[in-house]
């Protein structure tokens, strides 16, 4: 059974040009212990799957249909009592900027013992003895633990985010961009730790990221998102090998390679669309080499390809073929965008 289950989730958000449909009828799971990453140009929908999942959710936003199952129980309507007992001790998040997620006037110990004092009922002395379990874990020293956020590294702070996390040992734990700011040594370091943190104490993950690559490193498992919908969804591996997919083919040329040697990257032209529009056929069509008229007025679903491996696409049976030819800078250029 998997640990998570989300339903035919859609979120919108009420703006001044109209209602923007950030996420559009998109299902997916993970299962315990398993980490599934979520890829995706800024503005896809990712980091909004995830904030209605915890329903972190601003003012203008909300759930307007779908279900969000954990452990097998609907947490879509859960009111503010109930979906507190659920943050932190079932599911936990590290954010995008670990320098605002911490009070700067308060120091990086009292922030983590509180945590565990508040959700977990721990006594002062287990929550102090556990803060310094924790920074072991994700190797900072003790001692660190009366820093203020503004005396740690961006690494020794998102560090800190993961010991936060895992405080009161969560089922799950949502990663939403937790290397960005971090330069790309750092960066390393951190996937290092979060996948040995993931494989050794068998944690269930959502890895959410821009950047293709990262997943390869930290998830087994992963889902290519666009305008809103998922474009593709299988294991690491199979995406990586055999895409499906021309958007998904296209971001993984754009991954730079020490393996070939290339005078330059082929990108993707133009830009995803304005969700307040309403919108006809596949999203990706107008920046896709491979679109035909189909594609513009008839919106694809989603196809099994095998046993693990799902993509939105009209064409699966040409992927052969569009995989040959994406790989050329000329298959994308001259596209109307």
């Amino acid at each position: 059974m998997a640990l998570l289950k989300v339903e035919n989730l859609s979120t919108e958000y009420d703006t001044l040009e109209g209602t923007l449909k950030a996420v559009d009828d998109v299902s997916f799971e993970v299962k315990k212990g398993e980490a599934l990453g979520v890829v995706g140009e800024s503005g896809c929908g990712k980091s909004t799957v995830m904030k209605s999942i915890l329903q972190l959710l601003p003012r203008n936003g909300r759930i307007s249909s779908g279900k969000i199952l954990y452990k097998n129980k609907d947490i879509t309507g859960y009111n503010n009592k109930q979906l507190r007992e659920i943050r932190w001790k079932e599911i936990s998040m590290i954010s995008q900027g670990a320098m605002n997620s911490f009070n700067p006037v308060y120091n990086i110990g009292k922030q983590l013992i509180e945590v565990m004092i508040v959700q977990g009922n721990y006594s002062e002395k287990e929550a102090r003895d556990r803060a310094i379990e924790l920074f072991e874990i994700v190797g900072l020293d003790k001692k660190r633990l009366n820093d203020y956020p503004h005396q740690m590294s961006g690494g020794m702070r998102q560090r800190s985010m993961i010991a936060m996390s895992l405080a009161l040992d969560p089922g799950l734990i949502i990663a939403d961009e937790p290397t960005t700011a971090l330069d790309v040594v750092m960066q390393d370091r951190i996937l290092g730790k979060i996948s040995e943190l993931q494989k050794k104490m068998e944690l269930s993950m959502l890895f959410v990221t821009h950047d293709i690559s990262i997943i390869a490193e930290v998830c087994q498992r992963l889902m290519v998102m666009y305008s809103g919908k998922i474009a593709e969804i299988s294991t690491t591996h199979n995406i990586f090998k055999k895409p499906y997919h021309p958007y998904t083919m296209g971001l993984i040329n754009a991954i730079p390679t020490v393996v070939e040697d290339i005078d330059h990257l082929v990108s993707i032209p133009g830009y995803p669309p304005n969700l307040i529009n309403v919108l006809k056929g596949c999203r990706f069509a107008p920046r896709c080499p491979f679109a035909t008229s189909k594609c513009r007025v008839e919106s694809p679903e989603m196809k099994l390809v095998n046993e693990n491996h799902r993509a939105a696409c009209h064409y699966i049976e040409k992927a052969d073929e569009f995989r040959e030819k994406s790989h050329r800078t000329e298959t994308w250029e001259g596209l109307l965008v």
